[in-house]
């Protein structure tokens, strides 16, 4: 249920690694514009971990062991029908946290068809800032 609490343990965000298709797309701030601005709107939040979930690669790193010992973690999927490491991402998740885990789909609303019906999802419509800024402030339950 959004939105989310403070909890002891740090949030867990996984954001897509926008590096890896920075030759197809255009991102306000470069491709790490996203992932700041998260950051950002975060610190008046309270404590977050941020993490780059892969696009491209299907190489998920400790993105495993990070989603086990989570208790709330928010995706923000980029094209998991599209991309195969979005789509890893997502079958991670929904092996291992689909109860913990709000989607919050970015660019393709087809993407909701993918998820558990234990997630929580949320389509903010694009990867634009402004829609990114919206979603996730409502995430968070952030008001200013």
């Amino acid at each position: 249920a959004l939105p989310l609490r403070p909890r002891k343990n740090p949030l867990l965000v996984l954001a897509p690694d926008f590096s890896q298709v920075s030759e197809l797309f255009t991102f306000e701030g470069g491709p790490r514009g996203p992932e700041l601005m998260l950051k950002e709107i975060a610190s008046s939040w309270g404590g977050i971990r941020l993490k780059r979930a892969p696009v491209q690669s299907t190489d998920l790193g400790s993105l495993k062991e990070l989603v086990e010992q989570s208790e709330q973690i928010v995706f923000f999927c980029f094209e998991a029908r599209r991309f195969p490491g979005q789509n890893a991402t997502l079958e991670l998740l929904k092996r291992t946290a689909p109860k913990r885990t709000v989607v919050c789909l970015i660019r393709s609303p087809w993407d909701r068809e993918k998820l558990s019906k234990d997630m929580t999802a949320l389509d903010a419509k694009s990867y634009r800032l402004f829609s990114l800024r919206a979603a996730w402030k409502f995430i968070l339950g952030v008001k200013s």
